[in-house]
C-alpha cells in the first residue's frame, strides 16, 4: 500500500464508522493502529516510512473527525495511540515518532479549524500513554509528546505556545515535561550566592538577547521550575557560595534534561567529578570573559 494513501485510507474509514461509535476513542485506535500496521508491513524501509505513516494516518484522522463532527480531542488521543501501536507492532516507536504524531495532531486541527489547545492536551496524553506500552520511559516519552506540541503550536504565534503549555501543564501527574517554546529570547538560569555577581552576570546576559531568571536557593529552584510559563533553556551554576547540597540542585536540572554549565572559583578533580557525575556539560574556571561565557552559552544552546 503506498504511504500516501495512509491519511486518506483512514479517513474514508473513520468517516463510516465514527457517526454511530459509542466509543469513538476506541473505533480511532483500531482503526489507524490496522491500517498504519499494514502500511508499514507493505514497505522495505519500515523505519524509514514510519514518521510519514504517522503524519498522513493522524491527519487523515482529524480530518474526519471535522466532517463527522466528532470531538476532535477524542479523535486525535485515539488516532495517535492507534498510529503508535500499529507502528510498534512492524518496528520501533522513537520518541521522535511520539513528536510526530502530535505535531500531527496538532497541524490537523489547525487545518480543520480546532481547538488546538485542547487537541494539544488529548494528543499528549495519548502519545504518553502508548509511548510507555511500546517500552518508552514515562520521561521520555513526556518530553517528546509536549515538545512535539508546542513546537507545532510554535507555528501560530507565542499567544496560541502559551495557551498550550498551560493546557499541558496539569495533565500528566508525577512528570515533568521539558520542552522548548519557541521564542525570540532563549530563557538562561543563573544559580548564584553572591547577590552582586548575580546581578552583573544577569546584566550581561540581557545585553547578549538572553531572558534571564536569577536564584539562590534550591527552594527557588523549586519555585521557578513548576511555573507552566518559565521554560528554562539552560543553566550557568556558580557552585562558589553553596556546600554539597548544591550537586542535588545539580541533579534536578538533569533529571529535566536541562543543559548547564558549572562556574567554579578554581580548578579542582574534585569539582570536575562531581560535574560530570551530575550532568554538567562543562566546568567553568572563574574568571571568566564576557566573549568567552557567551561563546560557552551558545554552543550550550546549540546555536
Amino acid at each position: 500500500m503506498p504511504v500516501i494513501r495512509v491519511g486518506k485510507l483512514i479517513s474514508d474509514t473513520l468517516h463510516k464508522q465514527i457517526k454511530d461509535a459509542r466509543d469513538v476513542i476506541g473505533t480511532t485506535v483500531q482503526v489507524t493502529r490496522d491500517i498504519t500496521q499494514n502500511s508499514l508491513r507493505s514497505v522495505r524501509g519500515k523505519r524509514a516510512e514510519a514518521q510519514q505513516v504517522a503524519q498522513d494516518a493522524v491527519e487523515g484522522a482529524i480530518r474526519a473527525g471535522s466532517d463527522a463532527g466528532s470531538d476532535l480531542g477524542s479523535i486525535a488521543k485515539g488516532a495517535v495511540m492507534g498510529t503508535i501501536e500499529g507502528i510498534g507492532e512492524v518496528t520501533e516507536v522513537t520518541s521522535s515518532i511520539l513528536k510526530y504524531t502530535v505535531r500531527s495532531a496538532i497541524k490537523g486541527t489547525s487545518e480543520v479549524g480546532g481547538d488546538v489547545a485542547v487537541v494539544a492536551r488529548k494528543a499528549v496524553e495519548g502519545a504518553i500513554e502508548a509511548g510507555k506500552q511500546a517500552g518508552l520511559k514515562a520521561e521520555d516519552a513526556a518530553s517528546a509528546a509536549a515538545s512535539g506540541a508546542v513546537e507545532a503550536a510554535g507555528e501560530f504565534g507565542e499567544a496560541v505556545v502559551s495557551s498550550v503549555a498551560k493546557s499541558l501543564s496539569g495533565t500528566i501527574s508525577g512528570v515533568r515535561m521539558v520542552f522548548q517554546i519557541p521564542s525570540k529570547k532563549q530563557t538562561i538560569l543563573v544559580i548564584m550566592g553572591n547577590r552582586k555577581d548575580a546581578d552583573v552576570m544577569e546584566q550581561q546576559l540581557r545585553k547578549e538577547g538572553y531572558q534571564v531568571y536569577t536564584i539562590s536557593s534550591g527552594k527557588e529552584l523549586d519555585r521557578l521550575t513548576q511555573k507552566a510559563e518559565v521554560i528554562i533553556s539552560a543553566a550557568l551554576i556558580d557552585i562558589a557560595d553553596f556546600d554539597q547540597d548544591i550537586w542535588d540542585e545539580c541533579n534536578k536540572l538533569k533529571k529535566m534534561e536541562i543543559p548547564f554549565l558549572i562556574l567554579s572559583p578554581k580548578r579542582s578533580p574534585v569539582v570536575q567529578q562531581e560535574s560530570v557525575k551530575s550532568g554538567a556539560s562543562g566546568v567553568l574556571t572563574k574568571p571568566i570573559g564576557a566573549k568567552e561565557l557567551t561563546e560557552h552559552i551558545r554552543g550550550l544552546l546549540g546555536n
